[in-house]
């Protein structure tokens, strides 16, 4: 969702500058007090305005050099002058000259302070009866942030290390209005790194009774201060225009900037958690930390008796619960879970007695807030790590069983590739995310049946089946999905007229009653039934991709040669 700040402040701004129905006695709008008021506020809040446009207002900003604002000279700030549709360089070419020259640094004019200072906003339009005004950075800026344009957000976003959208610079442009935010603690970083100082520019037209002319008296002020000043001229009860500048200088000294910005970066590295580990080689449970100096490997063990750094840690299954429930931030592999630009787990499986195990030299790699997520799940060993993780990582052996979803994944894989007519993966992220419930949550149990079914069922193109059908002359209704159609083709060619997919009908029968019914109802009823029939949810679902795997080898095979 958009930046709930920017938003407030938007709102906000829009409040403020919507023009009084009626003359205020008091002046205070056509005198820009509300708008001087939240420029002030908003210099100290954490998203900072660095443009705005609008009927009555334009705002826009300009990072000037710390030596230009040493001593300030305030009528030639005064004199800033500007245009937002101003490019940052454009062609230029002479009449009866043969060379074609580019002009840069065009945006600001007449004020010799501002003659060098750095855009960050660049509004740009696309031309056209239905053309789209959007807000561009300076690339630079762009680079040193790590971020990128989200239509979805309205805002230059990157992922932090949770694999969190985090939004940097918020934007709001439409046709006659724009407003651009930026996040006060990476700005900071960029001015104290290239040691400048943000400057804000204002240029307010209040004139809701009247405009001026020639012959209309006028007054006109200055408020001169060491932060904000400008000049104004008011008709009093009428109208007012205001420019203005105001100079906002970082919170935070150079040093104590880059200072939190060198912790931050070293911080999350130099912090371990502790975890209860099965110590293989003194056979014994022991606490180790993710510190890499207590462990040792096997070419170092010579010298010391510290544990291995393969030593495992052992987990309640529901630890996987918060990676599952979020496809589109977590990736869960047959043996890694991976976060959206974050991090990586490599090497997990889960043992006979249902638990989950890493190694401690893979949980050091995950950043502290994650490892601190996993410890709160860290229980004793019950069981030896897994016959896979044994094999593969032990004794380099091929390990046959990949898991009860292998043999699905590994047919929908084959159709992937061969780019069949009559299915298609609609979603690359569906095969990591059908995995076999491990928990005793009949939740769990229904949300990996759903996958199942968005994986395999929704893959069916229906138009394709319709028209195979055709080819053979056999009827079929209007209203007739994947699974029929599927049982009809399949009966015309075994001559089978009671044909039927079992295990295709049973995940359809378990996707609509089970994730469409709260507890106590018939969905409930059937999980429990399930996990009573094979021993457990688990047992249940490889049983079911067995079933599965069968109907639909059956189905590439007639498909297929069809």
């Amino acid at each position: 969702m958009p930046n709930f700040r920017h938003q407030a402040l938007f709102e906000e701004f829009l409040a403020i500058d919507e023009p009084p129905t009626d003359p205020d006695p008091s002046d205070d709008w056509i005198r820009g007090k509300h708008h001087l008021a939240l420029l002030r506020a908003n210099a100290q809040e954490d998203d900072l305005l660095l443009q705005a446009l609008t009927p009555q207002t334009l705002i826009t900003a300009a990072l000037v050099s710390s030596d230009q604002l040493a001593d300030v000279d305030y009528p030639d700030l005064l004199s800033w002058s500007c245009n937002l549709d101003t490019p940052a360089a454009t062609y230029r070419h002479t009449m009866g000259e043969d060379e074609v020259r580019i002009e840069r640094d065009l945006f600001f004019s007449k004020s010799r302070t501002l003659r060098n200072a750095v855009r960050l906003v660049f509004d740009s339009t696309i031309e056209g009866p239905h053309g789209v005004r959007y807000p561009e950075l300076l690339q630079e800026y762009v680079h040193l942030t790590g971020v990128h344009w989200r239509l979805e957000e309205r805002a230059y976003c990157r992922i932090d290390t949770n694999g969190s959208v985090e939004p940097v610079v918020s934007a709001n442009v439409e046709t006659k209005t724009s407003f651009v935010t930026f996040r006060r603690e990476d700005l900071e970083l960029y001015l104290a790194a290239t040691d400048r100082i943000l400057v804000r520019l204002f240029d307010l037209h209040l004139r809701p009774f009247g405009v001026f002319d020639a012959t209309t008296p006028e007054e006109e002020t200055y408020g001169i201060g060491t932060a904000t000043f400008y000049k104004q001229r008011v008709i009093p009860g009428r109208a007012g225009v205001m420019r203005g500048v105001q100079i906002l200088r970082p919170k935070r000294s150079r040093s104590a900037v880059f200072g939190e910005e060198i912790s931050k970066r070293s911080d999350d590295h130099r912090r371990h958690v502790d975890f209860l580990v099965w110590d293989h080689r003194h056979r014994r449970h022991a606490t180790v930390s993710t510190d890499a100096s207590t462990t040792t490997n096997y070419f170092e063990a010579a010298c010391n008796s510290l544990p291995y750094e393969v030593s495992a840690a052992f987990f309640r299954p529901e630890v996987l619960s918060k990676y599952k429930s979020d496809g589109e931030k977590y990736q869960i592999r047959s043996r890694s879970i991976s976060c959206r630009g974050g991090w990586l787990l490599r090497s997990l499986d889960v043992n006979e007695a249902g638990q989950v195990h890493a190694y401690i030299c893979d949980l050091r790699h995950l950043p502290f807030s994650e490892q601190q997520y996993w410890a709160s799940f860290n229980e004793p060993r019950k069981a030896g790590i897994s016959e896979r993780a044994l094999a593969s990582d032990f004794l380099v052996k091929p390990f046959p069983n990949q898991g009860p979803a292998a043999p699905v994944l590994a047919i929908v894989g084959r159709w992937e590739q061969s780019s069949l007519d009559w299915w298609r993966l609609r979603d690359p992220r569906l095969p990591g995310l059908v995995n076999a419930p491990l928990t005793g949550s009949e939740d769990d149990w229904a949300d990996a049946v759903l996958n199942l079914s968005k994986l395999v069922i929704e893959g069916f193109v229906t138009k394709a089946l319709r028209a195979r059908l055709r080819e053979r002359s056999v009827d079929f209704g209007k209203h007739e999905r994947s699974i029929v159609l599927l049982e009809r083709l399949l009966a015309a060619t075994a001559g089978d007229r009671e044909f039927r997919l079992s295990g295709l009908r049973e995940v359809q029968k378990i996707r609509t009653q089970a994730k469409a019914h709260s507890g106590g109802t018939e969905g409930a009823t059937l999980g429990k039934a399930a996990a009573r029939e094979y021993g457990g949810y688990a047992a249940h679902f490889a049983v079911l991709c067995r079933k599965v795997a069968k109907e639909l080898e059956k189905i590439e095979s007639e498909l297929s040669s069809g």
